[in-house]
């Protein structure tokens, strides 16, 4: 570890701003496109003891410490200038909100990538949002790819979005191209840029491309083509359109045993298969499993709809993961209410789980106008962020949000 790694990690939790000087001449010069004197050290520096004030916890004026980082990074480092090259990642900075971004932050991320070889400005323009991560994130990120086996400097320049994913999830990633039985290695260092995806997507990728999926024998494909076209009414276009959903290949077996558990839960299948053939992909027991889900949701709810009803009129609710409703299961226990529409309960359950957490950790209301608003008000990659900083201080959220609740979202992202 070097001397920059060692002292980065303690600027976050330290109330002293870090100093720019010689050693950093390197990676600034890549960041601000130019060369750097001592007169532009004396400068910076004196920004940065303002910049890295915590705004949370600083006295005095607020608005001195937003001057001080637009100072440091539109003036100083120039991004301000349309024609710099980190002018597009300076407006992803500005539309994350800088008044939440202390400059030490930024300060300890970037003596991280040039300790370990990475070029800074490459990885700010293909990731802006590195810009706003907290070095221990993108410790853990980093660590993960070399306890794999990568070169990390490589993966990190082809593929700045790499550093997004939970590290858990590089892993995952790492061992579905292993159980498809290629060499995860050769596969990922040609291709870095599988990391950004997630692990549904790969999956189906391997699925429809590096694996050969099932095929249907004819009296199945003929059954099947009967049913659709008669029972379900569907014309030859929208039966061909379908059936190229179904990746598994199912038996007809297969595919009865599924539609006897759609009779049992009282789903209407004529209407849900209608809308998407790629149920016909579920298993019985899977089946079983999701609606079970669903069921045991709106019990904790104490809703007073019927679960099928809710699944009848979106069809959407069944493609909910496990982990996903078990996450629902807990929210819906501690803020539900009985009497929420079935609309809401829908809402409710399609919105990202991150804006949930955020919502309540913000101290809203339990509606699915509140999720919806923070769903809104936030990007992608700004919601990622913001709960990694509110797992940070996991038992101050837990007394917030309940046990129950953070250990089923912890769960569920670990697995996304």
């Amino acid at each position: 570890m070097t001397a920059h790694e060692s002292s980065a990690q303690d600027y976050e939790s330290q109330l002293e701003a870090p100093k720019l000087s010689e050693p950093d001449t390197a990676w600034l010069k890549l960041l601000a496109g130019s060369d750097v004197d001592q007169a532009w050290f004396d400068e910076a520096n004196a920004r940065i003891e303002v910049g890295s004030k915590d705004m949370r916890n600083a006295t005095g004026s607020s608005s001195e410490i937003v001057k001080a980082r637009y100072k440091f990074f539109g003036e100083l480092l120039g991004w301000s200038d349309p024609d710099h090259t980190l002018h597009g990642s300076y407006k992803r900075l500005q539309e994350h909100s800088l008044s939440l971004i202390p400059i030490k932050t930024v300060i300890a991320t970037q003596r991280l990538l040039h300790d370990r070889n990475i070029a800074n400005d490459r990885v700010i323009i293909g990731n802006a949002s590195v810009l706003w991560k907290r070095h221990g994130s993108v410790v853990q990120r980093l660590d993960k790819l070399e306890e794999l086996g990568y070169d990390v400097t490589h993966v990190v320049e082809v593929c700045p979005p790499a550093l997004n994913p939970h590290p858990a999830s590089l892993e995952m990633v790492h061992d579905l191209i292993e159980e498809y039985g290629k060499d995860p290695l050769r596969v990922l260092t040609g291709q870095p840029t599988l990391f950004g995806h997630s692990i549904t997507y790969l999956r189906n990728l391997m699925e429809g491309g590096l694996k050969s999926p099932r095929r249907m024998d004819s009296d199945t494909a003929q059954w099947l083509a009967d049913y659709c076209l008669g029972t379900l009414g569907l014309t030859p276009k929208q039966f061909q359109a379908g059936i190229k959903n179904l990746w598994r290949g199912p038996s007809l077996v297969e595919i009865k045993d599924t539609l006897d558990v759609f009779a049992e839960e009282g789903l209407h299948a004529e209407i849900l298969l209608k809308s998407n053939l790629r149920f016909l992909n579920f298993t019985a027991p899977l089946l079983r499993r999701r609606v079970a889900n669903i069921r045991r949701v709106c019990s904790l709810l104490d809703w007073q709809g019927k679960p099928e009803d809710l699944i009848n009129s979106d069809q959407r609710i069944l493609a909910s993961s496990d982990t996903k409703m078990a996450v629902h299961a807990r929210l819906f226990a501690r803020y539900g209410r009985a009497s929420m529409s079935k609309s809401e309960v829908g809402k409710l359950i399609h919105a990202p789980l991150e804006s949930h957490i955020i919502a309540l950790a913000l101290g809203k209301h339990y509606t699915a106008c509140e999720v919806k608003a923070v769903n809104s008000a936030f990007s992608k990659e700004a919601r990622a962020e913001l709960i990694e900083q509110l797992f940070q201080d996991r038992e101050a959220l837990k007394a917030q949000l309940g046990r129950g609740v953070v250990r089923a979202y912890e769960k569920y992202a670990e697995r996304v």
